[in-house]
């Protein structure tokens, strides 16, 4: 699975921001800590906001907070805003359609993984993330 550049950016966010689900969240604090361009990480804050993972605070003394419990915020979740295409559905060998009357050598047991990583991206929220960030 190749996740694009915005999507690790984004799980890097809010896995840090997880860590204290109640805090508020500057960008340019998050940029400082997470090693984000700081213009590419104030427009991913705001798709997060409007996808109704974060809440922006406007003014002085604003940031991001999460707008929902990040018991409540699936990896899955954040992946199929981010990800405009189903990242497990390609070929794994990168033909562009594999259908089942020609399937490629692997199909099959790719299928089998497929359904495991899914299963993994659905049922892990961002309460269970135990990244560390030093």
């Amino acid at each position: 699975m190749d996740l694009s550049k915005t999507t690790q950016y984004a799980l890097r966010a809010l896995s840090f921001m997880a860590q204290d689900e109640k805090g508020l969240y500057i960008a340019k604090d998050l940029h400082e800590k997470l090693d984000i361009p700081l213009q590419y990480l104030r427009r991913l804050m705001k798709d997060l906001s409007k996808a109704g993972f974060l809440k922006s605070i406007k003014g002085h003394g604003g940031g991001f907070v999460f707008a929902k419990n990040t018991e409540e915020i699936y990896l899955s979740d954040i992946l199929a805003i981010i990800e405009k295409k189903e990242l497990l559905n390609a070929c794994i060998f990168g033909f562009e359609n594999c259908l089942l009357e020609k399937k490629c050598a692997m199909h099959d047991r790719w299928n089998e993984s497929k359904e495991s990583i899914k299963k993994i991206l659905q049922t892990t929220n961002l309460s269970n993330m135990n990244t560390e960030f030093r």
